[in-house]
C-alpha cells in the first residue's frame, strides 16, 4: 500500500491497471510472479493492488474522482508526510473510517478472492467472477465494415482490440455493436481465440468498406477471434438501452468513441434478459410424437424421467435414432421457455480440460505465450443457461466413446447431488444450474471403448430403444413411397432375431423417400459391411443375407 500511496502522490488521477503495471515494475514482478492464481483461480498480484486500493480507499487516503479513477486525499498527503516505513492494516486502523468500515478485526493479508468494491478502468465491481467469464461490446463502424453481413454469412471473424488488451480473455461473452442513426446490437458471439498478430481473413475482406482509414486492413494486428453465437432476430436499438434503469449507463451510451467497451454483470444479465427472454414456440407431445414416430406415451415418460433425473441416456444399437430423438426431446423440454439445446460428440481423444477446464496456450502482444485456464464446453454451457430461466439442454452424442470418469471429474459428484458446489482443481468452482439437463447417446454396438461403469449407471436415467417396425411401416404409408415395406419387415425381423440384441440393424437406414431407388446400394455399402464383420466366423450365414437373396424376400 505504501509504494501504491507514494505513486498517487503526484496529485494527478490515475486508473488502477496503470498503478498496477506501475507497481509491477516497481517490484521487479515477472510474468509467472504475475500470472500466480489464488485459489478462487484469480490472479494474486491483481488481486493484492485490487484491495490495496480498497482498504486506502476506506480509510480515507485515496478517493473517487469518477467511477474507475480516484486519486489521493488531503489525509493520504498528510500520512505520506510523516515518512511512514509502511502502510498496513494495523495502520489503516488508526482511521475511524476504516474501523467504521471493517471493524478490529480486518484480516492481516489481502483475502483470497476479489473484492465487491474493485476500483480499477473497468469501473467498480467489475473484477472477473469466479467463473472467469467478462463481457464486452465490440461496435463496429457501418462506414468501414458491414458486421451485420459478415456476423450473419460467417461463423468466426476476427477483431482489432485497441484497448483493455490484458483483461479480454478467451471464452468472453460479446455483443456486436453497430453504431450510425441505428445504433444497437446485432449479434452475440465469444472470445474464440486471441493472438499478438492476426489479419482480416480472405473470406472476410469483402465486408471491409472501401476507405484509406482501411488500406491497413490485411496487415496483422492484436485482436480476436470471435465465435458468432446468437443472431438477434431484431437490434436492439440504443434508443430502448437508453430508457433502460440498468442499460442506460452502459459505457458506451456515455463515451461511445472506440471499438472496445466493458460491460458490467448487472448490465450483462439484463442484456441476456433482452436478448434471450424471447419464449421459445411450444413444441407439443402430439408434435413430438408425429416427428419421431414413438408413441405419445412413451415420450412423454422419457421427458419426466430426463426432468426427474437431471440427465439420461438413450442408448441402443445403430440405426434406431437416437440422435435425432435426443434432439426431439430436447427441444420438448426446451419449448415454451428461453432455454437453448447443444450438441458435443465424444470420442477417445475427449478429456476433462476439453469438457471442463483446462490450461491452454494464448498469443501475448509480444508475440510470447502464456499459459491461461479456459473454460471447457460444459462450463461454458453453464455459463450460458445461467443467463436463462428456460431449461437448457446438453446432448452428448457417442457419451460411451469417451472415458467418462475421467472427463466428468468432479462433475461425477455433481450429477448425484445437484445442490451442491465444488472446488475445480485447476481453480474456480461449478455448479450445475437447476435448469440445466443433459442426454446422452450411447450405441450399444460399439464396445471398442468400456461401457458405463456402475457409479455413472446410478447417475443417469436409461432409455432403451429397440428398432421399431411400426415407425418403418407408418413412414412409408404416410409418405406413399409405393416401397413394399413389409418384406423389408420380415426380413429384417428374420436378421434381427438372429443377431444379439446389441448389434440389432435399426430402421433409420430406409427412412427414405427414395429408398426404392437406394435401398440396393444401402444394403450392399452400409448394412452389409457391418454384417461381414459381425458374421466374420460364420460365411454361410452372412450368405442368407446377401442382396441377391434379400432382394427377392423383401419382394422387389
Amino acid at each position: 500500500m505504501l509504494p501504491l500511496l507514494n505513486i498517487a502522490a503526484d496529485g494527478e488521477e490515475h486508473k488502477q491497471g496503470d498503478i498496477r503495471d506501475n507497481l509491477a515494475l516497481q517490484l521487479k514482478l515477472t510474468d509467472a510472479d504475475k500470472l500466480e492464481k489464488t485459489p478462487g483461480g484469480g490472479f494474486r498480484f491483481d488481486n493484492n493492488v485490487a484491495w490495496a486500493v480498497v482498504y486506502l480507499r476506506k480509510a480515507g487516503l485515496l478517493e473517487n474522482s469518477k467511477r474507475g479513477i480516484f486519486h489521493i486525499t488531503d489525509q493520504g498527503r498528510e500520512l505520506l508526510k510523516e515518512a511512514p516505513s509502511k502502510v498496513d492494516i494495523k495502520r489503516l486502523r488508526e482511521y475511524p473510517e476504516f474501523r467504521k468500515w471493517n471493524g478490529s478485526e480486518s484480516p492481516l493479508k489481502p483475502p483470497e478472492e476479489p473484492p465487491e468494491e474493485l476500483d480499477d478502468e473497468l469501473g467498480e465491481g467489475e473484477q472477473k467472477s469466479v467463473s472467469g467469464i467478462s463481457y464486452w461490446v465490440f461496435q463496429a463502424n457501418p462506414k468501414y465494415y458491414d458486421l451485420v453481413g459478415a456476423a450473419s454469412e460467417l461463423k468466426e471473424i476476427s477483431w482489432r482490440i485497441s484497448r483493455y488488451k490484458e483483461y479480454i480473455r478467451v471464452g468472453d461473452t460479446v455483443y456486436l455493436w453497430v453504431a450510425g442513426k441505428d445504433a444497437g446490437i446485432i449479434a452475440v458471439g465469444k472470445i474464440g481465440s486471441i493472438h499478438a498478430a492476426i489479419s482480416t481473413s480472405d473470406e472476410e475482406m469483402k465486408f471491409v468498406r472501401d476507405d484509406e482509414s482501411q488500406d491497413d486492413s490485411h496487415e496483422p494486428f492484436f485482436g480476436a477471434r470471435i465465435l458468432i453465437e446468437h443472431i438477434l432476430p431484431d437490434r436492439i436499438q440504443k434508443q430502448k438501452l437508453l430508457q433502460d434503469p440498468v442499460l442506460g449507463n452502459m459505457h458506451i451510451l456515455r463515451q461511445p468513441q472506440g471499438t472496445n467497451f466493458k460491460v458490467t454483470n448487472e448490465e450483462a444479465q439484463a442484456l441476456n434478459s433482452l436478448i434471450f427472454n424471447k419464449a421459445i414456440a411450444l413444441y407439443s407431445s402430439d408434435q413430438l410424437s408425429e416427428d419421431t414416430g414413438f408413441d405419445k406415451e412413451s415420450l412423454d415418460k422419457w421427458a419426466k424421467a430426463i426432468d426427474r433425473k437431471g440427465q439420461a441416456i438413450l442408448y441402443g444399437p445403430p440405426g434406431t435414432g437416437k440422435t435425432f430423438l435426443a434432439e426431439r426431446l430436447a427441444d420438448r423440454l426446451i419449448s415454451g421457455g428461453n432455454g437453448f439445446r447443444e450438441v458435443v460428440q465424444f470420442h477417445p481423444a475427449y478429456a476433462y480440460e476439453d469438457f471442463i477446464q483446462g490450461i491452454r496456450p494464448q498469443s501475448r502482444e509480444d508475440g510470447t505465450l502464456s499459459y491461461q485456464m479456459v473454460r471447457g464446453r460444459f462450463l461454458e454451457f453453464c455459463d450460458r443457461a445461467n443467463a436463462r430461466q428456460g431449461k437448457c439442454v446438453m446432448i452428448i452424442d457417442e457419451i460411451n466413446r469417451a472415458n467418462l470418469a475421467r472427463v466428468f471429474g468432479e462433475l461425477m459428484y455433481l450429477l448425484e447431488y445437484r445442490d451442491k458446489e465444488m472446488n475445480l482443481s485447476g481453480g474456480g468452482t461449478l455448479k450445475i444450474p437447476s435448469n440445466v439437463r443433459i442426454i446422452g447417446t450411447m450405441n450399444t454396438a460399439d464396445r471398442s471403448i468400456a461401457l458405463v461403469d456402475h457409479a455413472l449407471r446410478r447417475r443417469f436415467a436409461f432409455l432403451p430403444l429397440e428398432p421399431d417396425y411400426e415407425i418403418l411401416r407408418k413412414y412409408h404409408q404416410k409418405k406413399a413411397t409405393g416401397f413394399p415395406a413389409e418384406g423389408l419387415i420380415q426380413e429384417l425381423t428374420k436378421l434381427n432375431n438372429q443377431i444379439d440384441r446389441h448389434y440389432r440393424i435399426g430402421i433409420s437406414f430406409f427412412l427414405r423417400d427414395d429408398l426404392k431407388d437406394e435401398i440396393e446400394d444401402i444394403w450392399k455399402m452400409e448394412v452389409l459391411p457391418y454384417l461381414e464383420e459381425y458374421f466374420f466366423d460364420q460365411p454361410k450365414k452372412l450368405d442368407e443375407f446377401r442382396w441377391e437373396k434379400v432382394k427377392g424376400n423383401i419382394g422387389l
